[in-house]
């Protein structure tokens, strides 16, 4: 693996460009993402080719548009066969590929979608065999958490308290794990 670099594709869940303080938000810190943009490459004209998180991710992974995806909203259907999307051209160079968060992008949660392997973070606290964020939280003695992200529904897009310390968030669990696996990968 030596003669590969690591990519590292990172994508935000229902975030515009301008919640981000280094493009010019004045309001929401985001130093993780800050530093992202001064070192790499911020795209803030860009369209996504759907409305909806599922059919986005799996439009994005497959280079299709939805058409061709056949995946038009977040019940995703399964994948055409035979439709061979960046991560699998990414293993068919030699790369490790290792996907890190939401992994649903069809029906089956255990599909690996041209990944390798992965580790799930799927806000799915009632399925916790769907998930690996939720047993993680469960064994650290959070078996209290009912709502990992906060209140779904029409309070979602409310500022909420956590409902654990910053150490055991969502995105810190989804960030130890992607520098976890790079670690091990350059190991």
């Amino acid at each position: 693996m030596a003669d590969h670099l690591n990519v590292l594709h990172i994508i935000t869940d229902s975030q515009r460009f301008d919640t981000i303080g280094a493009l010019g938000n004045p309001i929401i810190r985001t130093p993780a993402l800050d530093r992202l943009v001064h070192q790499g490459t911020a795209f803030t004209s860009a369209y996504t080719p759907a409305p909806i998180c599922v059919a986005a991710r799996s439009c994005m992974l497959n280079g299709q548009y939805m058409p061709n995806t056949g995946c038009y909203d977040n019940s995703y259907p399964t994948l055409p066969s035979g439709n061979r999307g960046f991560v699998d051209c990414l293993t068919s160079a030699g790369y490790r590929t290792h996907a890190v968060g939401k992994c649903h992008f069809t029906p089956d949660m255990q599909a690996l979608n041209g990944f390798q392997t992965r580790d799930r973070q799927e806000e799915t606290v009632p399925h916790p065999e769907e998930d690996d964020y939720v047993p993680w939280l469960l064994a650290n003695g959070y078996s209290h958490i009912t709502d990992p992200h906060g209140c779904r529904g029409e309070t979602m897009s409310m500022p909420q308290n956590a409902q654990m310390p910053a150490s055991h968030h969502p995105t810190n669990w989804v960030g130890d794990r992607a520098v976890a696996f790079i670690e091990d990968a350059d190991a």
